[in-house]
């Protein structure tokens, strides 16, 4: 544990401006993403998004679209408290004004992703979150304690803030 202490110090020291994930580490999951789909699954992307559309180019949409839609928030992170030895749903990603939490969402999108009789449009709705909350839950901080996914957690370098978009 001690161990683990003093890496999470490290990376914090080497901290310029905090943006935990950001555009470009979603950019960056979605890539590898993309670069590693079966030919298959590569076609049904197509399909759903079109001919020229890449993975990485809407890796953040779901980050925009939280701005647009308050109670789509929660759908970002889960938290798991510190001290929990496993995930209780009821505790952890229970209903509230911001949605619940991002392993339900991403339960939702992926049945939507994959179910024929949804419309096209909201097919496409499901593959951008199911892009964007595979980063999400990628993303340590997005996995416990009880700060909103740590987006409630102020950061400084040096006894600079750090912005929190």
């Amino acid at each position: 544990m001690k161990k683990l202490v003093i890496a999470c110090l490290l990376q914090f020291a080497l901290l310029t401006q905090a943006h935990a994930w950001g555009p470009e580490g979603h950019s960056i999951v979605a890539e590898i993403a993309q670069r590693r789909l079966s030919p298959e699954a590569a076609a049904k992307v197509r399909e759903i998004l079109g001919e020229n559309a890449s993975l990485a180019s809407l890796a953040s949409w779901a980050d925009d679209y939280r701005a647009l839609r308050l109670d789509s928030a929660g759908w970002h992170f889960v938290d798991i408290p510190l001290a929990a030895d496993d995930y209780d749903e009821s505790r952890d990603c229970a209903p509230s004004p911001e949605g619940d939490c991002v392993i339900h969402q991403l339960a939702r999108s992926l049945r939507d992703l994959t179910d024929p009789s949804v419309m096209p449009e909201q097919r496409r709705e499901a593959l951008k979150f199911v892009v964007h909350l595979v980063g999400d839950v990628n993303q340590p901080l997005h996995t416990v304690g009880e700060l909103h996914g740590y987006n409630d957690l102020a950061v400084c370098y040096f006894s600079t803030p750090a912005k929190n978009d």
